[in-house]
């Protein structure tokens, strides 16, 4: 077996293929999907509290890519921005029914980056470039402080001129709130997946 080693070291070829013929034969795409199949690439957040695994992974450049741009045209980050990993949750409700319904994985990008064109085209069309769709904890949107702290809610933010902020839902049973000093969100929606 150290022969076989060597010469998988050697020739980057995955050992685990050159012994089984199972998996990817090259090395290094085997030590990426092995880091896949781990799901270390996005924190988890399952609807109801249920603790386990993230139900996907991502591949690493493209979810790099997403998350803070390409090369020709890198996302700016806020001095203050978080380099914690993305979050991917299971929405619990339907309040953003029918762009997000009940049961979608959502990933959230938690460094609040923006791309120099995303900007500029906000400007022209006079409106924030910080508007768009957001996770929140419950108890950051509750008055009363009742909800449950874990749990995560999406809402759509639009940023007024005068300094208001309007949280809303895209389902319409539920009302539209304005906030002065709005609560902090914990990242921006910037993916959603669903069964057909």
């Amino acid at each position: 077996m150290p022969k076989a080693h060597d010469f998988a070291a050697a020739t980057n070829i995955n050992l685990a293929w050159l012994v089984t013929g199972q998996g990817p034969v090259d090395a290094r795409q085997a030590a990426r999907h092995a880091l896949l199949e781990q799901y270390q690439t996005v924190d988890f957040e399952p609807r109801e509290d249920k603790a386990g695994k993230a139900p996907l992974a991502f591949h690493e450049p493209w979810l790099f890519e997403l998350l803070y741009g390409s090369r020709e045209e890198p996302k700016l980050l806020a001095a203050s921005a978080t380099m914690n990993p993305p979050l991917l949750m299971k929405v619990g409700e339907d309040s953003m029914k029918p762009t997000i319904s009940k049961g979608d994985l959502l990933l959230i990008d938690r460094s609040f980056g923006l791309i120099a064109t995303e900007h500029q085209r906000a400007q022209r069309e006079h409106r924030s470039p910080f508007d768009g769709i957001y996770a929140f904890r419950a108890r950051a949107l509750s008055s009363n402080g009742d909800a449950a702290l874990g749990q995560l809610l999406v809402r759509r933010i639009q940023y007024r001129l005068d300094g208001m902020v309007i949280v809303r839902c895209d389902n319409p049973k539920y009302s539209e709130e304005i906030y002065r000093n709005p609560p902090r969100p914990c990242g921006r929606v910037v993916w959603r997946g669903a069964a057909i």
